[in-house]
């Protein structure tokens, strides 16, 4: 069985920018580090040389969003036959938010053919865990403690199936000032705090059988601060 997991930077070719990177995501290599290896890559062609080697990898990171672009689609092409045949592509917050909605929306539809679609922008929203989920099944004894609620804050999926739902949303804890109006979010979307119907149908953590493999999103961003059973959820995806 693979035993290590690749993490794509792609466009951080400049070691100074790729340490700021990996060093930002600390918390994460630590925890996966106790039971694999963690490889990063950096740039085009060392990209696509750790795709040509797919029997190495447990699952694959991807944290820069350049990769929608049509220069790297061959990338995405590969990480597609990747997953199809049975590994595990995930895609971590800081992908989502720093892509504008038409453009992660196009990139799912026309790459991957899956209909998620940009959702919004939460704070410290709760959801709770959705023991009918592709992931909750599919995990090992180690994350059976998993948490039952998760307090969420980043980008949130629309348009998932419920079973690849990791976690199911409970009532927003909204202050009074902000349910006055709309709020306006990153990429331009706007959503009321109040608005529960549009709200229970977000997702923050998705998990998706794809092909004979796996693909995930976990919308929250390490710049803002990994929280401990965010890390968890994440190992379990890389089936650790």
């Amino acid at each position: 069985m693979a035993d290590s997991v690749l993490m794509i930077l792609l466009d951080k070719t400049a070691d100074e920018d790729a340490e700021a990177l990996i060093e930002q995501y600390g918390p994460l290599i630590q925890h996966l580090g106790k039971v694999c290896r963690v490889h990063d890559v950096r740039g085009y062609n060392e990209t696509l040389e750790a795709l040509s080697y797919e029997a190495l990898w447990r699952a694959i990171i991807i944290l820069e969003p350049i990769i929608v672009g049509t220069r790297y689609r061959l990338i995405s092409d590969r990480l597609v036959h990747y997953a199809r045949n049975g590994g595990t592509v995930i895609f971590e917050g800081r992908f989502g938010r720093l892509l504008r909605p038409q453009d992660l929306n196009a990139y799912f539809q026309n790459v991957w053919c899956v209909g998620w679609r940009y959702g919004a922008v939460s704070e410290a929203w709760e959801y709770a865990l959705n023991p009918a989920s592709n992931l909750k099944r599919a995990m090992t004894d180690q994350h059976s403690d998993m948490p039952r609620c998760y307090q969420f804050s980043g980008l949130q999926l629309a348009n998932v199936a419920i079973q690849d739902s990791v976690y199911l949303p409970k009532w927003p804890q909204a202050t009074e000032q902000e349910q006055r109006g709309p709020k306006m979010v990153s990429g331009g979307c706007m959503m009321l705090e109040h608005d529960s119907e549009r709200w229970q149908k977000l997702c923050p953590i998705a998990f998706a059988k794809y092909g004979r493999g796996w693909i995930g999103w976990s919308g929250e961003d390490a710049q803002t601060g990994y929280k401990p059973w965010t890390i968890e959820v994440l190992g379990a995806m890389c089936g650790l």
